[in-house]
């Protein structure tokens, strides 16, 4: 069992309704909090909090990337920007960052109510 899913058991006996899972918080590669999500749906009773770091995808990915966690039934999201991977493990890596914070609300609110986004996302 992985670790984290050891740790949100914990939280959840503890009595957590809910676990935050970070997009690879201060630019350092960590297991994808899709999948992480996906295993503490399964195995706990928790919710889980899927941050989602502009940083890391491009439009077309992030808009995949948001399909995918509906899909699979997470709900709940939390947009950021996102660490510059200049301060992680791979200091030569590139940040992406096509969207905002603010931007990725946007489209956010636009899939949930169907409508096109004018430059950010057409449906």
């Amino acid at each position: 069992m992985p670790v984290f899913l050891k740790g949100a058991e914990a939280l959840v006996n503890a009595g957590a309704d809910s676990i935050t899972l970070a997009d690879n918080s201060l630019a350092t590669s960590r297991v994808d909090n899709v999948a992480a999500a996906t295993l503490i749906q399964q195995k706990t009773q928790a919710s889980p909090l899927v941050h989602i770091a502009c940083r890391d995808r491009n439009l077309i990915g992030m808009q995949s990337h948001l399909l995918g966690l509906h899909t699979l039934g997470v709900k709940e999201v939390l947009a950021i920007t996102g660490d510059p991977t200049k301060v992680g493990d791979f200091p030569g890596a590139s940040s992406v960052y096509d969207l905002t914070s603010f931007d990725l609300i946007a489209m956010l609110k636009g899939m949930n109510e169907a409508t096109p986004i004018r430059g950010v996302l057409s449906v």
